[in-house]
């Protein structure tokens, strides 16, 4: 059977259809959560590279800033979609930080190690339930 949006009512549904739609949808859970894993790392890398190129002041190089902005922009938003609600939080207050948008002076290099903090138990959580790559990537400089 062909599941279209006319059809996917659950009550129209065979058990067998059900069932194979459930573990299609875990499959691709699992992928992505994978490819946002991934994901992190790549994002982590990113941070870490701009912020050893700012050498500690956020605010020296618009270019740099920017860069900085929407890496932990996007970071926030894709952990939010994906429920992770910390690194979410701790990106979004470094970017308000960053964009001086909440006038918190709050420091971006504590930020940064926040964010890094959380995405470090990410990490460290994703590979005790069972991931099998290692993760070395560091924000800090």
């Amino acid at each position: 059977m062909t599941v279209t949006p006319e059809t996917a009512r659950p009550e129209l549904l065979s058990p067998e259809t059900a069932a194979d739609m459930e573990t299609s949808f875990q499959k691709k859970m699992v992928e992505l959560r994978a490819r946002f894993i991934l994901r992190t790392q790549a994002d982590a890398t990113t941070i870490r590279t701009l912020r050893e190129q700012m050498a500690g002041n956020p605010l020296a190089d618009p270019e740099l800033l920017k860069q900085l902005i929407r890496t932990v922009h996007g970071l926030a938003g894709a952990a939010g979609v994906f429920g992770f609600a910390q690194i979410s939080n701790a990106a979004h207050k470094l970017e308000m930080s960053l964009r001086r948008i909440d006038g918190v002076d709050d420091d971006p290099n504590s930020l940064l190690d926040a964010l890094e903090t959380e995405l470090n138990l990410f990490w460290l959580k994703s590979v005790s339930e069972g991931e099998t790559w290692v993760v070395d990537t560091r924000i800090s400089g």
